[in-house]
Order: C-alpha cells, then structure tokens, then sequence
C-alpha cells in the first residue's frame, strides 16, 4: 500500500504540472469566499472540479440553506478547506468553525489559506467521529484513497487508535480541546457515519442542524436508512437531501 500511495502521489505532481501556472487564474469566487487557485498546493483534479464550480456544490447548497450567523459549526473531513471557508463566512465574526481533517496531507493545504482569510477556523489533524463518546473497545484507522481528496476510516475491534498516529476526536473531546460548543455538524469521512450503528451518538442538545453526506457505496442503502433512524430517535428531521447529501433540523 505504502508504494502504492507514492505512485499516486508522483502520479498527482505529474497531472499538477501538465498546465504551467500562468494558464490558471489567480483566484475564482466561491459562494462569496475568495478561493486560490494559481500557485495553490491543489492536484490537477481538484482545479478542474473548483473551475468548473462542481467541487461539493450538495453540501455548498445545504449550508446555504441552513447555516446562520453566529453558529458555531464542526466540520468532520475538512479535505482542502473550501466548505470551511463557506462556513466560516457564513456564521461570521460571532461564529466559528472547528473542523477535523484526518488525511495528514491535506491538513497543511487547508490551513494555509483558510486562516490566511478567516481567523474565526480552527483545522486539527484527527480522526472525526460523529457520537458523543467513543467506546473503548472500538479503533479507528485511515486510509488513503486513489484520489487526492482523501481516503477512508476503518473501524475495527481490535487495535489502538494511538498505534495509527492519529487522535479520535469525539463530539466530547472537540468540547473539552477546543473549548467548542457546536450547533451544527457537518459530517463528511467516508465511512465514519456508520458509527452511529454501533455506537448510539447521543449528540447533544446544542447541535440543531446537520450536513452529512452518507455512502452507501461502502456500506450500502439499507446502512444509510438505518443511520438516518438514528438521527430520528434523537430528535432529528430530514430537512432537504442532495442525492446522498441530506441536511437534518432537530425538532
């Protein structure tokens, strides 16, 4: 896997520099946030998608929907920070926006530019998992996938989440580092939703809203179904859905 990874990386370098710099544009606006472009740490893929203005248009809409000023909002999978951004505009100066990212790679990319324009975001290298509390006989470990937006994360009953290098960041534990009091959460790891089946989430009463995309690629539609009782037994209704993006209100 480790030879594998590189290969995609070296692959990445090659497509990034298959267009000199000088052909991109110095910025594009996205949703009112000012998004780099020109000389960015962006893969080749990533610049196609952000140009062509599809890059998480589902969760851009369902933040337009639902997000307000002054919410504070966690973020589970920043990836290159684009919907960060959004969210933190969006909640403004009295709001602000804790998100986890757990590929370490992208981690940097976000930061950079995402704090360079709003210091109301916070990025932190971790595993983001959408419950309350994580039991202690479940780890959690991430891999990468073949693009370079990330990968997925595994759990598994045997193990140590400290051996993998990367902390869990519960809802519990974001509250207690961050000194974060959510009201809405967004939840983007491809495979850390389907906790909830094995962990009752038990969010807490602040969190109001919720973006999430689900995929049942991985798990299957039956999977999603089930996750989203879940949600339902703990006070929450679908509001809108995007494919397999939905946003829930708590009633």
């Amino acid at each position: 896997m480790p030879i594998i990874n590189m290969m995609r990386r070296v692959r990445r370098a090659i497509l990034k520099h298959l267009i000199p710099e000088v052909f991109y544009p110095k910025t594009i606006l996205i949703d009112g946030v000012v998004v780099p472009i020109r000389n960015s740490k962006f893969s080749f893929g990533i610049r196609r998608y952000l140009l062509r203005g599809d890059y998480e248009r589902p969760e851009r809409d369902l933040v337009k929907r639902i997000v307000d000023d002054a919410d504070n909002c966690l973020e589970f999978g920043s990836s290159i920070g684009v919907l960060s951004s959004i969210l933190a505009n969006k909640v403004g100066p009295s709001g602000r926006v804790f998100c986890v990212e757990a590929d370490e790679h992208l981690v940097p990319v976000a930061t950079q530019w995402v704090t360079a324009q709003f210091k109301n975001v916070e990025v932190r290298h971790g595993i983001g998992l959408p419950v309350w509390e994580l039991p202690s006989d479940l780890h959690f470990k991430f891999e990468e996938g073949e693009g370079s937006l990330g990968g997925r994360v595994r759990m598994t009953a045997n193990g140590s989440n400290e051996k993998e290098g990367v902390t869990c960041f519960d809802i519990s534990t974001v509250m207690r580092v961050a000194k974060f009091i959510p009201t809405v959460l967004v939840v983007d790891i491809e495979g850390s939703e389907s906790l909830m089946l094995d962990c009752k989430p038990n969010l807490p009463e602040q969190i109001k809203k919720i973006i999430m995309e689900f995929h049942p690629d991985i798990y299957g539609f039956d999977c999603m179904n089930r996750i989203i009782g879940v949600l339902a037994t703990e006070g929450y209704e679908v509001d809108c859905r995007y494919s397999n993006t939905l946003s829930f209100l708590r009633r």
